[in-house]
């Protein structure tokens, strides 16, 4: 019955991975000394191929630019980093357009800018830092416009 119920799991199991309408895999590219370049992941729905995340690294290995994918456009929150790994940036992005939060860093770690995008357009308040910290300009782009 054990021998059985273990037989009847894994065709249920089968079932489930291989009768979906969709497929998940990855590429990589390499740099010429065999590091890894970058790395994509895909998912095939219902015939169409779209693209969920891709990394693109250092000559070293570590990470210089990561985030979600929307068919081949970015598509969420990317974020950028420098070659030690701290953040440079962390964007938001809708269908390939800027849209949403960013801010990007000096190499210190302290914020270097801050604002948003509305469908590819800068509005809002931005703010501009040295690299103590210290507030150098703040701008309304609501009311630059007016």
């Amino acid at each position: 019955l054990m021998k059985h119920v273990f037989i009847i799991g894994a065709l249920f199991a089968l079932c489930l991975t291989g009768c979906k309408s969709e497929s998940k895999w990855k590429t990589t590219l390499y740099h010429p000394d065999g590091e890894v370049k970058a790395s994509r992941e895909y998912i095939i729905e219902k015939g169409d191929t779209v693209y969920i995340y891709e990394k693109v690294f250092y000559q070293d290995g570590s990470i210089q630019v990561e985030g979600p994918l929307k068919g081949d456009k970015k598509d969420g929150v990317w974020k950028s980093f420098y070659a030690d790994g701290k953040p440079w940036s962390i964007t938001g992005f809708d269908n390939g357009e800027l849209d949403g939060a960013t801010k990007t860093f000096y190499m210190n770690g302290q914020l270097r800018y801050d604002g948003f995008y509305k469908e590819g357009i800068i509005v809002g308040n931005w703010h501009w830092y040295d690299s103590t910290g210290t507030l150098n300009k703040e701008v309304d782009f609501d009311l630059e416009g007016k």
